[in-house]
């Protein structure tokens, strides 16, 4: 299992390592990342994509621009129905709802739980990132 690991600098500054066991050699891999949501956008699609690290870098150049902006508003506001998530960007919703069902099926989105949206006052399905 990935896990990451941040570690205080001497600067007070913060570096993130990102650790895991390759699934082929059985070797631990340590990646060392200055940005939290790099290392946390990483372990994400280690996770989802069994520990590999080639299936994790493919996985990545598969983001396109609208789902890296999904993907970093759901993960700022911490849990987003698509409404929420179109607020945040400033687009219509119809512009979100597709890239959500596309970031669900490569896995770094799931559904955290079903909640009232107040201002229509329905049930909808939140989205958390991994």
């Amino acid at each position: 299992m990935a896990h990451l690991e941040p570690r205080k600098r001497i600067d007070g500054s913060v570096t993130y390592y990102v650790r895991w066991i390759d699934p082929d050699s059985r070797q631990r891999e340590t990646l060392k990342i200055d940005s939290e949501e790099s290392a946390k956008l990483l372990l994400t699609v280690l996770k989802a994509g069994g520990n590999n690290i080639a299936v994790a870098y493919a996985s990545l150049e598969d983001l396109g621009e609208r789902q890296t902006a999904v993907r970093s508003s759901i993960s700022a506001l911490g849990a987003a129905c698509n409404q929420k998530i179109a607020h945040c960007l400033g687009v219509p919703v119809n512009q979100v709802t597709g890239r959500v069902f596309e970031l669900r099926g490569k896995g770094p989105v799931r559904e955290a739980y079903k909640a009232v949206w107040v201002p229509p006052g329905r049930t909808v399905i939140w989205r958390e990132t991994v």
